[in-house]
């Protein structure tokens, strides 16, 4: 009798020190929340356990008989006030197809520099680990040239403290720490390891539900005294970019907002909602009890939209398939699409890591409220005061980067994601429209930095009266987009046709005859290399130009309809600089062989504008302008790697390869824009460079009208180094490449049959769905029957 009340006593103590968690009443502050609490005893006689409960209503203790609780398979689903006991499901099998040596990157330490932390996003939604700040896609707060993205503070858990305790508060002792980024499945984990417990908080932007940012903590308490767990969240400063009204509900909060400055008047200020799982200050684990805790956070431009997302969330976890279809979606992008090696880890680390980046910032197909993709993702975009035209982060303005350094591998291995970025820019073709017409010249011209609205928002004046080359950038990807697919539909029942007529009207507006001459050229322009403003005759604007002015050509043929001769005659008959003496490219008109440029410019007329001209000027034109770019942001040596594996020259192809890898800043393989982790992060631009160094660089892929050609050969240090799942006229195809041998797979039916072409013999070989093909190393092609 004495011992049963010494028990009773000692249940109440803990009761007591249990129920200290603190959640947010509805005038935000805080208060006591008693929590449900359960204390496990020894078997008794009669074989049953005794389970004492404090209701959450009266707070009186009972007993009843249950079944032995097991932590490693029975647990407790908490969403706010709500508790929901399961049996948990087996975590679904991860594919042989993603290695964790590939895709699981660890650490014991997590950085203090915030710009150097890994991003969340799904394309709708994105924030950076820890950090302070939720972006949105198509939010922008800030008119004209100081748009940016709209700043949403975090409702985000950033940390957590963990204390063990019995009758009296005691620091838990020998307590690890480690940090994971599961690129593969898409969430980053943080864990919490002590003797008796395990703390899990997984994070992730949901890849089905995009309006959804998730965490879930997972707690395993094995001691005999409860485990007290205090949240910290993030939030930063208010938000100076929306004016935000906050009502509180039993489990979450909805605050609803608008911005307070319109980008342009066409596109009026922008609307948000905001619905968050409300985070208690401290949460209680009682002794041998397991339970996972979930925080939504949904944010969408209107309430209804975002509620049902919370609401769907909230099923999907209290069902246990909220993170497993999660993961899954990413499983499925993976399947269709991925590169990676044997032989060298690091690399397939840094590989998956970069792809994984540029999907995050993308939604997984095409819709109609895409903005784009912005140098810096879209975990980025605030708006940086100190100085406008070197924010670090681009404000979240789309630039040619999006056509030229991130959408050819993403067109290469996910054409149903790549059809996303196109949209992009057929959703402001109106805009570009106008936006020519204001600069004097017809067609559609793009401005070099857009946003919400698709007019300019460049905060830099030469950029935006000189940098033009944009407009043809477009043109480039849509010629692409065309080539791989061959999809008509977006030419007869899109805007793709009206966008490439524009386009091509434009150049013939703004092009000029050459003084004495019959050809046409560019003048007072800026090129590329952006030390350079206001020149005659950018070889690289030219090229890009007659592309632009020849695509209508290649567009009206694939519906069967004629296009105007004016855009094929001018195209034709384009000034491209060139120096015969010498036997190279001058950037401009005037240009001198030693005045140092900024990045990659002349060197792109190989690949990927893939200007005709023979190995000895390609080779000049590497050599001169290596001398001559000190510096440059990442994706430039990726081009210079790209233009010496066209010469075989493997050595000077490898040494440029590597270099753009100092850019990349372990242990989550963050790219910066320039080495010593200086400039716009996480720099997809340079991943995108890197990436395609790989697919066009050693995996010797171009697009020709009508075939696929490629060459591969494994870049250093790596056995083989296998291409899964390249999107080809409405196909796939697998590619691995050893030093002597390569396999070609058909995985998926084509639109049409499909055959390859070996350049060494001239013999042709149709492909067939599951039959592997094995060559020896030699340039091929791929080819409709």
């Amino acid at each position: 009798m004495i011992t049963y009340f010494c028990i009773l006593f000692a249940i109440a103590q803990l009761s007591t020190l249990a129920s200290c968690a603190h959640t947010i009443n509805n005038n935000g502050d805080t208060e006591e929340t008693k929590l449900d609490f359960s204390v496990h005893f020894p078997q008794v006689a009669s074989n049953s356990d005794l389970r004492f409960t404090s209701s959450r209503l009266s707070g009186e203790l009972s007993t009843r008989k249950r079944v032995r609780y097991d932590p490693q398979t029975d647990a407790t689903l908490v969403h706010g006030r709500d508790r929901l006991r399961v049996r948990t499901r087996q975590a679904p099998t991860r594919p042989s197809y993603l290695r964790e040596v590939d895709t699981v990157l660890k650490s014991k330490s997590f950085s203090s520099d915030t710009r150097l932390r890994p991003s969340l996003g799904n394309g709708h939604v994105a924030t950076v680990v820890k950090n302070d700040a939720i972006f949105m896609n198509g939010l922008y707060n800030g008119y004209n040239v100081t748009s940016h993205r709209a700043r949403i503070p975090s409702p985000l858990i950033s940390d957590l403290n963990v204390s063990c305790f019995l009758l009296l508060n005691n620091p838990c002792s020998s307590v690890q720490v480690a940090y994971v980024l599961d690129v593969g499945g898409g969430i980053f984990i943080q864990t919490i390891t002590g003797n008796g417990f395990v703390i899990k908080l997984t994070s992730y932007a949901h890849r089905t539900i995009p309006q959804l940012l998730v965490q879930e903590m997972d707690i395993i308490n094995t001691l005999k005294r409860p485990l007290q767990i205090m949240t910290n969240v993030n939030s930063g400063k208010s938000s100076e970019d929306i004016d935000f009204t906050s009502q509180y509900v039993a489990n979450y909060r909805v605050e609803s907002g608008r911005t307070r400055q319109p980008e342009y008047n066409i596109t009026g200020l922008q609307n948000v909602t905001v619905i968050s799982t409300n985070v208690p200050k401290t949460i209680v684990a009682t002794p041998y009890v397991r339970e996972t805790h979930v925080f939504l956070v949904s944010v969408d431009k209107d309430y209804v939209t975002a509620k049902q997302a919370y609401d769907e969330g909230v099923s999907k976890f209290m069902s246990q398939t909220l993170q497993e279809e999660h993961s899954q979606a990413w499983y499925d992008v993976w399947k269709r699409g991925r590169i990676s090696f044997e032989g060298n880890d690091t690399l397939s680390q840094i590989t998956f890591a970069a792809m994984y980046y540029i999907l995050s910032a993308l939604p997984l197909k095409e819709t109609p409220d895409f903005v784009g993709l912005s140098p810096g993702d879209l975990a980025h975009g605030d708006f940086k005061k100190a100085s406008i035209r070197l924010s670090l982060d681009y404000q979240g303005h789309v630039f040619w980067d999006q056509e030229t350094w991130m959408y050819p591998p993403v067109q290469m291995l996910h054409a149903d994601i790549g059809k996303a970025i196109i949209q992009s820019r057929l959703r402001v073709l109106d805009t570009a429209k106008l936006y020519a017409k204001s600069r004097g010249y017809q067609g559609a011209m793009f401005p070099w930095e857009s946003a919400l609205s698709g007019l300019n928002v460049c905060p830099w004046d030469p950029a935006t009266l000189y940098e033009q080359h944009v407009t043809g950038d477009v043109a480039l990807a849509l010629r692409q987009y065309l080539t791989m697919t061959n999809d008509t539909s977006i030419l007869t029942k899109g805007r793709g046709l009206e966008a490439i007529t524009e386009i091509a009207n434009f150049w013939a507006s703004r092009v000029e005859k050459q003084p004495g001459s019959d050809q046409y050229g560019v003048f007072g322009v800026m090129p590329p290399d952006e030390y350079h403003e206001k020149v005659n005759n950018s070889a690289y604007t030219n090229v890009i130009a007659k592309i632009s002015l020849l695509l209508p050509k290649f567009a009206y043929g694939l519906i069967g309809q004629l296009s105007d001769v004016r855009h094929e005659d001018i195209g034709n008959n384009m000034y491209i600089p060139f120096d015969s003496k010498i036997g190279y490219h001058p950037e401009f008109d005037g240009y001198i062989n030693n005045i140092t440029v900024k990045q990659a410019d002349v060197v792109l007329l190989g690949y990927p504008l893939m200007e005709p001209m023979d190995q000895q000027i390609r080779r000049n034109d590497l050599e001169i302008y290596k001398k001559v770019t000190p510096g440059g942001p990442a994706m430039t040596w990726g081009m210079f790697s790209i233009g010496y594996l066209e010469l075989n020259d493997t050595v000077a192809a490898a040494d440029m390869f590597l270099r753009q890898l100092l850019n990349v800043v372990p242990p989550f393989n963050i790219w910066t824009e320039n080495i010593k982790q200086e400039g716009a992060v996480n720099f997809i631009t340079g991943m995108g460079g890197y990436l395609q160094s790989l697919i066009f660089g050693y995996g010797g892929f171009r697009m020709y009208p009508n075939y696929l050609e490629f060459s591969g050969t494994p870049p250093p240090g790596v056995t083989s180094f296998n291409i899964t799942g390249i999107d080809y006229l409405g196909g796939s195809l697998d590619f691995t490449f050893y030093n002597n041998v390569m396999t070609v797979t058909q995985t998926e039916m084509a639109a049409r049959e499909l055959k390859i072409k070996l350049y060494k013999t001239g013999l042709t070989h149709a492909l067939h769905v599951g039959q592997q093909m094995l060559y020896g190393n030699q340039k091929a092609a791929i080819m409709p029957v």
